[in-house]
């Protein structure tokens, strides 16, 4: 059997790379679920917090991170394993 092939002979990526984009945003969206639940319990502001920063060409673009809460335990918890920075994922 020969594997899908576009018309130049060379392979289909873009439908792989969409495949497993979908497959990572399923099994991650539990987390961001907890995080933002967790975020919301103990503090009553907004669960993003976000920010313009110049991307690779100069063009400006918003970065979306969780805000840290007041509580100190579950803000140290998501800047210590870095979860604050998961919803970038979207970028």
């Amino acid at each position: 059997m020969v594997p899908l092939q576009r018309k130049n002979n060379t392979p289909n990526y873009p439908i792989s790379e969409a495949l497993f984009a979908l497959i990572l945003v399923i099994l991650i969206l539990p987390i961001l679920f907890a995080i933002a639940v967790s975020i919301k319990m103990v503090d009553p502001g907004p669960i993003f917090s976000i920010s313009n920063t110049k991307g690779q060409k100069g063009q400006a673009i918003r970065v979306y991170r969780f805000s840290l809460p007041k509580n100190r335990n579950i803000s140290d918890f998501l800047t210590e394993t870095r979860l604050v920075s998961l919803p970038q994922l979207f970028n």
